[in-house]
């Protein structure tokens, strides 16, 4: 009785071993898709942001642009054929014409 016991018990215990490593393999290996999960994520939203951050430093330096040439007098049409923006496009970024 008491062999079938210990081998009872070593049978739980291989069994609890097995159960261990599958599972600390299965961390190893979310803990890696994870990670390379992140860098792709985190690559496509850092080129999102450096794209909007790009489109509005450029917005900014035209807005500037334009800003300077109305402080200077010049006509909206002499500014619209310099920058090749439309009187819409003007209007939207100056928000200072009729």
């Amino acid at each position: 009785e008491r062999l079938d016991y210990n081998k009872y018990q070593k049978s739980l215990h291989e069994q609890a071993s097995a159960y261990e490593s599958t599972y600390v393999i299965g961390r190893i290996e979310g803990k890696k898709e994870g990670k390379i999960e992140g860098k792709i994520e985190g690559k496509k939203e850092g080129k999102i942001e450096g794209k909007k951050e790009a489109e509005k430093k450029a917005n900014d330096k035209l807005k500037n642009m334009v800003e300077s040439l109305l402080k200077s007098n010049v006509d909206k049409q002499t500014i619209k054929l310099s920058t090749g923006l439309t009187e819409k496009e003007l209007l939207k970024l100056t928000n200072q014409w009729d």
